[in-house]
């Protein structure tokens, strides 16, 4: 039942990806397709617990109706007229082996997400805690999210997501959630394909697979780094559309925004760029006026969050040890990422500016935050470091992946050869 689900999430959400950007074809298309279906599906939840209508499945498939069709008319007029654009022209049989290894690793990947329910504490304490108690509660019990929750300032866009296959399927089914993960990594994969060649692709693929069943990891993985990518080929609107959506599905996605738009403002020396991504904080807005007005506390945020870091950087030997000691985990991609990003220096500015600024100002923005722990600064860093890079992995790979080729234009997601990256408005 839950693939059947999926499957109709992926065409509820064609529509809207191409009232979004009239130019998407091929594998951008599909992927832009299920992920902005399932973020807007979570949404209209959200939506209806703010007008108090409980959840069912009349009462949610109601809803969506009314944007299905409005999208659905736009992208008649804006893109169904236009001629198709001819993809990437393939270069022998490499291209399709190549395709064929993704498939076969998308494959293993699935029986990996499917052997078992999620089974680590932070689905069971966060997320599927979180979901599971809004489902039996027919919305989102604004009580307990208050009161009776471990982060209750963590958004709720993967909660939602667990409760729209819930209340569609009629029942909660934690053993069928690795689905939605498979389903979320598929698209970042057919995004990426969209963008560059399969050789990149390739290597974006496997960091693209969240080993964190249950995890708000994938999510904000996928629409914080297929953002990066959609702005990076100058569709501004869908890259920020994505950027919002990542901010909604964990407390990072909010940095992501802030670090594309001053990556955007060094790389374009424009104003004009960053006012364009406009649509992320507006999608993000409805939460932090709902944090707001609900008081959910943040761990950075008790007590003196600027004490903390005062007392970190007076003792600047003790805190780098404690970060330094906090090993991210896959350490040698990331080394191999790194040193080809040395290698290439001068091509990545020249060519690769605003990735490599966007990559290089989140990865700040993931370690700052430790120094306002209340927690102890090297258990908090090694916990959270473990984890939290994987959120970069896939674009870190497709910048490495890149700098590597020789032809560093790629197909844009309308199919057509993109000249050397030049963020601007769609």
């Amino acid at each position: 039942m839950t693939p059947l689900v999926l499957i109709a999430v992926f065409l509820y959400g064609i529509p809207i990806a191409l009232a979004v950007d009239a130019r998407l074809r091929g594998a951008a298309l599909a992927g832009t397709s299920f992920l902005l279906g399932i973020g807007t599906i979570a949404l209209h939840m959200f939506t209806l617990s703010v007008l108090r209508i409980p959840w069912t499945r009349t009462s949610v498939l109601l809803a969506l109706a009314p944007l299905f069709i409005l999208t659905t008319i736009l992208a008649k007029r804006r893109a169904w007229l236009q001629p198709a654009h001819s993809r990437e022209g393939r270069a022998g049989a490499m291209p399709y082996v190549v395709d064929l290894i993704v498939l076969v690793a998308l494959v293993a990947y699935a029986i990996f997400a499917l052997c078992r329910p999620p089974y680590e504490w932070d689905f069971y304490g966060i997320w599927g805690l979180k979901a599971k108690w809004f489902f039996e509660a027919g919305g989102v019990d604004w009580t307990f999210l208050r009161t009776n929750t471990s982060h209750p300032d963590y958004p709720l866009l993967v909660p939602l997501m667990f409760d729209f296959l819930a209340v569609v399927t009629g029942g909660w089914n934690d053993a069928a959630f690795g689905w939605l993960y498979i389903a979320i990594g598929a698209s970042l994969i057919a995004i990426v394909r969209g963008h560059a060649p399969a050789l990149v692709t390739l290597a974006a693929a496997f960091p693209a697979l969240s080993v964190w069943i249950g995890h708000a990891e994938g999510a904000v993985m996928a629409y914080g780094c297929a953002g990066l990518l959609f702005l990076r080929a100058g569709s501004i609107r869908t890259g920020a559309i994505f950027l919002g959506l990542a901010a909604w599905s964990k407390n990072e996605g909010l940095a992501w925004i802030v670090t594309a738009a001053l990556a955007l403002l060094i790389a374009t020396r424009g104003i004009r760029k960053v006012l364009a991504l406009w649509p992320a904080v507006a999608l993000i807005s409805p939460w932090l006026i709902a944090r707001s007005v609900l008081k959910l506390p943040t761990d950075l945020a008790q007590g003196s969050a600027l004490q903390r870091i005062l007392e970190h950087l007076r003792d600047p030997v003790t805190t780098f040890n404690a970060l330094w000691s906090a090993t991210p985990d896959q350490p040698y991609f990331w080394l191999v990422v790194a040193l080809i990003v040395v290698l290439y220096a001068r091509r990545a500015v020249q060519r690769e500016q605003f990735l490599l600024l966007a990559l290089l100002l989140q990865s700040a923005a993931l370690v700052v935050p430790l120094l306002a722990t209340p927690f102890d600064l090297g258990g908090h860093a090694s916990f959270a470091l473990n984890r939290i890079p994987h959120q970069l992995a896939p674009a870190a790979a497709f910048l490495a992946a890149m700098l590597l080729t020789r032809d560093l234009s790629a197909p844009s997601p309308s199919g057509e050869s993109l000249p050397p990256p030049r963020p601007s408005t769609d």
